[in-house]
């Protein structure tokens, strides 16, 4: 889950999803190699996996990570 999502967004997005629920989805079911790395990829989309960096207001000084796609 986002920590802060935007106002009117959706509570939950694919990856909270794929990331709560997909290994349990693929043990009985009969996925692709290519839906497995897709699933994988949607995953891991702005996780620490993909690495990223640390972004700083110029305005406040706080900082918070930024994530990579």
């Amino acid at each position: 889950m986002h920590p802060h999502p935007p106002p009117g967004a959706p509570r939950f997005d694919i990856a909270d999803i794929f990331r709560t629920h997909g290994e349990t989805f693929r043990r009985p079911h009969a996925v692709s190699d290519e839906q497995r790395k897709a699933m994988w990829s949607i995953e891991h989309c702005r996780t620490q996996t993909l690495g990223g960096h640390l972004y700083q207001c110029q305005t406040c000084g706080s900082e918070a990570p930024l994530y990579n796609s």
